[in-house]
């Protein structure tokens, strides 16, 4: 590898992109993540006079220049020229001192070439940034492993129209690639079962590096989950529930991972008592210590193998029970999490919808 230094302009920079020379989004790159207010920050920055860091660009074998390491500054460049938004006074590009913005003030420019190994480019830009601009880690992940087919896979559910109209994720979370961090983790839980996320993850990008047969099967099962999930999400939007939270979303893709039993009649009934009862599901409600517990372990560890599973047996408890006959009494003696919800709520046996093999509480009572 070897590189050069060269002192350009703005406009210089910019015209490369402008006319298809400049790669601003190379796969190892991350999205444009930079807040307005530090957008504007390095606008008044080049304004006063001051210097900016080094850029650093890849000559790829056709020619074109690949943005290793500058990014997000060259974006806020087009942005403000564009007129997308002003500087910290309020000012415009069309009322800046449009030739010294572009044509006098000079950024030192860093080019990298003669790469025998263009995973070197990679692993430039992975150590710049890891050090440098304190890259999260979905973002790292995507950086080390663009190439790898579990990383493509990752990327394709997240792109996919099915994944998207469930609305689990803000934009500003979409830009930070926490959806394909998620999906990461459910993939891991469909291949591992339940473990905790800092181990999951990244034990099936290392033993199952682009092992086909192991991909198809992760990919075929999630999109089965999914479209189980799409069926619920168009009975009730999930968007609008708990449990587009990550911590609920996890387990509500554990219930249907693990219980292919469940019929598609009895799962819509299911998710509909899961909404009823989303009020009650509440760190405060010291009423109904089952609902208290799920809620607890939502936020506190709830990443971990325990709280993982624990949220997990409180849906079995409650969507899977086979029993009719609990005992009415104000004791606190209860058999398991539905029996305590069957009295939170004062139901009677009688009162319970025989649904398949499962006793379930009355929905239109709650």
């Amino acid at each position: 590898m070897n590189y050069y230094f060269e002192s350009w302009t703005i406009s210089k920079l910019l015209n490369l992109y402008q006319t298809n020379q400049l790669d601003l989004n190379p796969p190892y790159q991350r999205n444009d993540i930079w807040s307005l207010p530090a957008k504007k920050k390095l606008i008044q920055t080049i304004k006063e006079g001051f210097p900016l860091p080094s850029f650093f660009l890849y000559i790829n074998k056709n020619g074109i220049f690949e943005m290793v390491d500058g990014q997000q500054r060259t974006r806020t460049f087009l942005g403000y020229v564009s007129g997308l938004f002003p500087d910290y006074e309020r000012i415009y590009f069309k009322d800046s001192d449009k030739d010294f913005l572009l044509n006098k003030y000079n950024i030192l420019i860093i080019i990298i070439k003669d790469v025998d190994d263009e995973k070197k480019v990679t692993e430039f830009y992975f150590k710049v940034n890891k050090f440098g601009t304190k890259l999260n880690r979905p973002e790292i992940i995507r950086s080390e492993r663009f190439d790898n087919l579990i990383q493509k896979l990752i990327e394709d559910i997240s792109a996919s129209q099915v994944f998207k109209e469930l609305e689990l994720f803000s934009n500003d979370s979409l830009t930070r690639l926490l959806d394909q961090d998620f999906i990461g983790e459910l993939l891991a839980l469909i291949f591992f079962g339940i473990t905790d996320k800092k181990d999951a993850v990244d034990k099936l990008f290392n033993e199952f590096d682009n092992n086909v047969e192991n991909i198809d099967f992760l990919s075929g099962r999630f999109w089965e989950i999914l479209f189980t999930i799409k069926d619920l999400n168009d009975y009730y939007p999930i968007k609008e529930t708990r449990y587009k939270q990550r911590n609920d979303f996890y387990t509500l893709f554990s219930f249907i991972l693990k219980h292919k039993e469940v019929d598609k009649k009895s799962l819509s009934y299911m998710y509909e008592l899961l909404i009823k009862i989303d009020p009650e599901i509440t760190p405060s409600n010291e009423n109904c210590f089952a609902f208290q517990n799920y809620a607890f372990n939502c936020v506190s560890q709830s990443n971990s193998k325990k709280a993982r599973e624990a949220r997990l047996k409180f849906f079995e408890d409650l969507l899977l029970n086979k029993k009719n006959n609990y005992p009415i009494t104000d004791q606190n003696d209860f058999e398991n999490d539905f029996h305590e919800i069957l009295h939170f709520y004062k139901f009677e046996n009688t009162d319970l919808i025989k649904l398949g093999d499962w006793y379930l509480l009355p929905t239109d009572k709650i």
